[in-house]
């Protein structure tokens, strides 16, 4: 199998940093961080990288300008080919910072900010006055021609605040929003109570698609791979391109010790680059030969439709379960297959039957009778209702056969639906190519209809199969 090259590549330059952010994948602090990669070791990483792709190289911490020669290697990886952008905090970009970023041919920043106000922002990320701070930095690399890109971690403190957020970074004069989705990963385990429900993702990820179909700016949620799901199914599949979960498919990340992992959050360590060229761990690391086959995917992210385009987000997986490749913890679809099983098997003879299934399955009773509706109107279904057997309560069933030339077997196929006794039919690729039951009082009762079938419909022959004995059989389809 051929494997594609990475688009991103995020490296964690140093874990030292000024501020103490609750949800902190990295654990990152203001102290030394021992075993971080040299210059020299930084530099045989972007060769590794440029040898054989020309990612975006996301420059990331802790907080990379505390890194003595990150200007040195930003310049180096644009001289190779990659794009430099910079994970940053902001706060310690004055004019003079700002200007050293633009020479080193970085050309975007991304900047976390979490709530609108210094009070709440400056709690969360564990030191006063960040907000501010965070503020003039933005300015200031405004001011240098520098993009700016503003990253909100949403949690249950700050979900009702996603629109104001974005409001905001329009005012600052960003060109994206990133709302990121939190993972249970460093210190943001201590907040996994602040962590969303299900369907809590699901209507926030809903309101962000359609805040994106209004918006000026380049909105794009993160670690949320079901909003490709949910774009798909309020826009269309044409009108989308993207794909979930790239870990492993199209990004990598590299630690600041030089471990290589699926995503940052990804607490799976794929190989280190003081062992074996980047180049090698991406293409042979069997975590990343995983990653990159959605047939592996197990639960209910194995049976989902979308499984090739959402993937479910790998590391929540990896947290909740210990298993990188069981189903999304925090995903409130039901895949169609699931569902399906619950009709064809379990099907309950009550008054309200879709409030039954529903409630099994977690959605409301009218979602499951809408999705239900569709499988029908898609050809999923073909009818739903009781399936008895004919020999019990007296009557006689006859499976019968027609030859049809093709041209007219739709023809056909509806004169013979269109009678009473015909509980269904179906076309067989062979020289019998129109198969349906007759189920009628008696055998001379189907004789009949069978007669009568054949003089319509103008074929003179015809494969009579009468049933003797009734078997329950359980079909899955793939």
């Amino acid at each position: 199998m051929s494997v594609s090259v990475p688009r991103l590549v995020a490296w964690e330059t140093t874990r030292r940093c000024n501020l103490r952010c609750g949800h902190c994948r990295a654990n990152a602090g203001n102290c030394g961080c021992d075993g971080e990669l040299s210059f020299a070791e930084a530099k045989a990483l972007v060769d590794g990288i440029a040898s054989f792709a020309k990612p975006i190289l996301i420059l990331t911490g802790g907080e990379p300008l505390l890194c003595e020669w990150i200007f040195d290697i930003a310049g180096y990886a644009k001289a190779k080919g990659l794009r430099p952008v910079l994970g940053t905090n902001a706060t310690l970009i004055d004019a003079a910072t700002a200007k050293k970023i633009a020479e080193a041919g970085i050309g975007r920043i991304s900047v976390s900010l979490d709530f609108p106000d210094a009070k709440r922002h400056d709690a969360f990320r564990g030191v006063d006055g960040a907000f501010e701070a965070a503020k003039r930095g933005i300015a200031n690399a405004t001011e240098a021609g520098i993009e700016v890109q503003i990253n909100t971690t949403v949690t249950k403190k700050n979900r009702d605040l996603v629109g104001e957020m974005h409001d905001l970074a329009a005012r600052l004069g960003a060109k994206a929003f990133h709302p990121f989705l939190l993972v249970p990963a460093g210190r943001g385990k201590s907040l996994e109570d602040a962590g969303l429900s299900a369907q809590e993702y699901e209507n926030t990820l809903g309101f962000i698609c359609r805040l994106a179909s209004e918006s000026k700016l380049e909105i794009k949620p993160t670690d949320a791979p079901q909003y490709q799901r949910i774009i798909r199914q309020q826009c269309g599949d044409a009108v989308c391109t993207g794909k979930g979960c790239l870990a492993g498919t199209g990004f990598a990340f590299v630690g600041h010790t030089g471990d290589v992992q699926p995503c940052g959050y990804f607490e799976f360590r794929a190989g280190n680059i003081r062992e074996k060229p980047f180049p090698e761990i991406w293409r042979d690391a069997k975590v990343f030969a995983d990653l990159r086959n959605p047939d592996l995917l197990k639960g209910k992210c194995g049976l989902c439709e979308y499984r090739s385009v959402c993937g479910g987000c790998r590391a929540r997986a990896l947290a909740a379960s210990g298993d990188y490749l069981a189903e999304e913890p925090f995903c409130a679809h039901v895949p169609d297959r699931v569902l399906l099983k619950e009709l064809q098997e379990n099907f309950p003879v009550v008054d309200r039957p879709y409030a039954e299934i529903g409630k099994r399955l977690g959605i409301d009773e009218r979602q499951c009778h809408e999705r239900t509706m569709s499988l029908t109107r898609r050809g999923m279904i073909r009818r739903i209702g009781a399936s008895l057997n004919p020999g019990k309560i007296g009557y006689s069933s006859t499976l019968v056969a027609f030859k049809v030339p093709p041209e007219r077997l739709d023809e056909v196929a509806q004169k013979v639906s269109a009678y009473e006794e015909v509980t269904h039919n179906y076309s067989r690729d062979n020289e019998w190519n129109l198969w349906f039951t007759i189920v009628a009082e008696n055998r001379g009762a189907v004789k009949r209809v069978v007669e009568t079938l054949k003089r319509e419909c103008g074929v003179s022959d015809a494969l009579e199969l009468p049933a003797e004995k009734t078997y329950k059989l359980k079909a899955v389809f793939s």
